[in-house]
């Protein structure tokens, strides 16, 4: 849900050798352009397509990174896409030539207030090398919390309906997360066990950000080899249309300028 991008199909190293390669400079037809594209069309038919480049700014004006953009078509059908790099610079977004092409640009935001919590593990080589019971109490960590009106500071993720047909031991349990002012922890809890756990003075700073531990009590072996999970809050996405651009003559660049999210 707004974490992950998908990034450009071919780099603009590889475009511009794919384009200056010798061949046929046209499709085997007399159809000069396609009424469609996608990312097939660069490698096997590069002097078909443009790249477009440009810079994805915020409000402030300041670079935003890791931002996923796609180009799509007003006169073809099909739509690319390209993620911004440092500075915010993006150069690998496939096009039609020669037309009418809107940027899309979905850029995350972090819902505010701490109401929401998610739960979610950024590495997951992990997932199918360990045992059932580990990968089945990792995945009851995960998941969507709500904060509750108990005392002390409380997110809770309720288990799902049981299926009836399924094995009492198999059924997922109410998880939580929630402060310990006895051992001046946060703990995100499995059936009330302590599962990660992270150290603070108190818990006016909130459950968010990294320190989040192994609690010393998971017996499971296996579990101590997988990467903390992530705490943060939701990410939502805001779209925001940019164009229309025009992209002019086949195999070349055409830079769309700065793209400024309000």
């Amino acid at each position: 849900e707004g974490r992950g991008v998908i990034e450009g199909c071919m780099s603009p190293d590889a475009f511009k050798e794919a384009v200056a390669r010798g061949g046929e400079k046209s499709l085997a037809t007399n159809i000069q352009k396609l009424g469609y594209i996608n990312c097939d069309l660069a490698y096997h038919h590069p002097q078909r397509a443009v790249m477009l480049t440009g810079v994805v700014l915020g409000a402030d004006r300041q670079p935003l990174s890791g931002v996923q953009l796609w180009s799509v078509g007003r006169d073809y059908q099909g739509r690319c896409p390209d993620v911004s790099k440092e500075e915010g610079k993006f150069g690998a977004m496939i096009s039609q030539f020669d037309s009418s092409v809107d940027v899309e640009v979905h850029a995350p935001r972090a819902v505010e207030g701490d109401e929401k919590i998610e739960v979610f593990f950024e590495v997951k080589s992990w997932l199918w090398d360990v045992k059932k019971e580990v990968r089945k109490l990792m995945v009851n960590v995960a998941g969507k919390y709500a904060k509750s009106d108990a005392e002390p500071a409380t997110w809770c993720r309720p288990a799902k309906t049981p299926d009836p047909k399924g094995k009492p031991e198999d059924a997922e349990k109410e998880a939580e997360i929630v402060w310990c002012q006895a051992r001046r922890q946060w703990q995100a809890t499995v059936g009330g066990d302590p599962v990660y756990v992270r150290e603070a003075d108190d818990d006016s700073g909130g459950p968010l950000g990294p320190g989040w531990r192994l609690a010393h009590s998971v017996a499971l072996p296996g579990c101590e080899k997988i990467p903390p999970p992530t705490f943060a809050k939701p990410i939502v996405i805001d779209k925001q249309t940019f164009g229309p651009f025009q992209t002019g003559p086949p195999g070349e660049f055409v830079d769309v300028g700065e793209l400024v999210v309000k």
